[in-house]
C-alpha cells in the first residue's frame, strides 16, 4: 500500500472522534467498576504484603544528609 484508498473509501482519521458523546454503559457502572477494582486491588496488597519491606534489614538506603536535615525540620 502506497497510502492511495479504494475508489469510495471513506478515511477515517482517528478512532473515537465523531458526534456521540457517551459511554456505551451508564456513568453508575463504570464508577462501580473503578470501585470494585480499586477494593480488589487494596484487598490483594492487604492480603499478600504479610510483612514490612521498610524496617528491619531490608530498610533501604539513608537518606543524603542535606535531605534528612530538611526532612527533620519543623
Amino acid at each position: 500500500m502506497t497510502g492511495t484508498s479504494a475508489p469510495g473509501a471513506v478515511r477515517v482519521l482517528a478512532h473515537g472522534i465523531g458526534a456521540q458523546h457517551d459511554l456505551p454503559l451508564s456513568p453508575f457502572y463504570a464508577f462501580a467498576g473503578a470501585f470494585a477494582a480499586l477494593f480488589v486491588s487494596f484487598l490483594a496488597l492487604g492480603l499478600l504484603w504479610s510483612h514490612s519491606r521498610f524496617t528491619g534489614e531490608r530498610a533501604g538506603r539513608p537518606l543524603p544528609a542535606a535531605v534528612q536535615r530538611l526532612a527533620d525540620a519543623r
